[in-house]
């Protein structure tokens, strides 16, 4: 669930990696944000948190919206974007391929907002029915 909390501490995250001290000559014209439709940044793109903060400054946000991780890590790697969130693997697979990425933060990821999917009238109902052991795979993989 997305919570004043979290629109408050990515507004607070970035603010405070941007605003520290600089020459006028190297603040950027815009900051460069991948997204994807889950986390908490698409409320605060709708809100124009962001937007509004760095305005002031003469900053403009750009979003550059990402299907899922991986991609948006390589477009970090390559300069392209500036900021992303995405999950908990993509960075682990992006810096095992030599990828120079930063974690800046990180949100605590209990299970609630995790989940396996399968088809609706699939027989699996819980991992047990498996009956063997499950891996995680580099990636997203189409049904």
């Amino acid at each position: 669930m997305i919570t004043r909390r979290h629109i408050l501490a990515t507004t607070l995250l970035l603010a405070t990696a941007l605003a520290a001290p600089v020459h006028a000559e190297d603040k950027p014209a815009e900051i460069r944000i991948g997204t994807q439709k889950g986390g908490f940044f698409p409320a605060v793109r709708q809100r124009q948190t962001l937007e509004n903060a760095f305005k002031p400054l003469g900053i403009e946000i750009k979003w550059i919206d990402f299907q899922f991780g991986p991609p948006l890590l390589e477009a970090i790697n390559v300069g392209s974007v500036d900021f992303g969130y995405v999950g908990d693997s993509p960075p682990i697979f992006a810096q095992a391929g030599g990828a120079k990425i930063r974690y800046v933060a990180a949100v605590k990821s209990d299970g609630n907002t995790q989940a396996i999917v399968v088809p609706k009238d699939s027989p699996i109902h819980a991992l047990a029915d498996q009956g063997q052991a499950r891996r995680l795979r580099q990636g997203i993989e189409r049904a």
